[in-house]
């Protein structure tokens, strides 16, 4: 069973235009000649006994030498410093960035992930998997965390985060959210100092497709 269902994923799956992304790096060329790198992984903290899990002690994204304070390294994968990577792709958000849940209000991101994204600094970070967290936030990275700040807590100490403000009316599953960060919008991001962090869920807390869809204008390596 697997097995066809990895097949259905690859093979019949990129019949109709559509890409199953392993955990890793992967390159696209687009028609202008432009390439970017995207990284993309499946796996999330364990949650559920849902598929694709680790323990939340456990480091996948990060080489051993830049793991937290106890954090046991299972990479296969890591995730490449700035500016390998454009664009990264997980199933879950990084700690503290619209990761916060309906009940109890806890944060429940992982902070592996976070560090890796602080690593590679991309334009752009999406991900899912918290439904309540639905939104997107511009971050901006510190030049490195404050003197004696422990690895055991290595969160939101390295940025500050601004909450990109939404048309209700776009809210709506019938339209998607525009961002435009490219040179020409009113915005430019600043490549290897902000990522644009999306909570791309379209699915509410109740499991119903109800939140939109989001429309990300960036600017991508000139051709060389």
């Amino acid at each position: 069973m697997p097995y066809k269902a990895k097949h259905m994923w690859k093979e019949q799956a990129k019949k109709k235009g559509i890409i199953y992304l392993e955990e890793g790096m992967h390159e696209f060329k687009l028609k202008s000649g432009v390439k970017f790198k995207v990284y993309a992984s499946p796996y999330q903290p364990e949650f559920c006994d849902w598929a694709f899990p680790y323990e939340h002690d456990e480091d996948r994204f990060n080489p051993p030498s830049e793991c937290l304070d106890g954090a046991k390294s299972i990479v296969q994968n890591p995730v490449p410093d700035f500016p390998e990577v454009d664009v990264m792709m997980t199933h879950g958000p990084p700690y503290r960035i619209l990761d916060q849940v309906v009940r109890g209000k806890e944060y429940v991101g992982c902070a592996h992930l976070l560090r890796a994204a602080y690593r590679a600094k991309p334009r752009l970070h999406c991900f899912g998997h918290i439904h309540e967290g639905w939104g997107a936030q511009r971050v901006t990275w510190k030049e490195k965390a404050p003197k004696g700040t422990p690895k055991s807590v290595y969160d939101e100490s390295v940025l500050t985060a601004e909450d990109v403000g939404v048309d209700p009316a776009q809210a709506s599953h019938e339209m998607a959210v525009y961002v435009d960060l490219s040179d020409s919008g009113p915005g430019p991001l600043k490549l290897g100092e902000e990522t644009l962090m999306v909570n791309s869920s379209i699915m509410s807390v109740s499991y119903k497709p109800v939140q939109a869809p989001w429309l990300v204008d960036l600017e991508l390596p000139c051709p060389g």
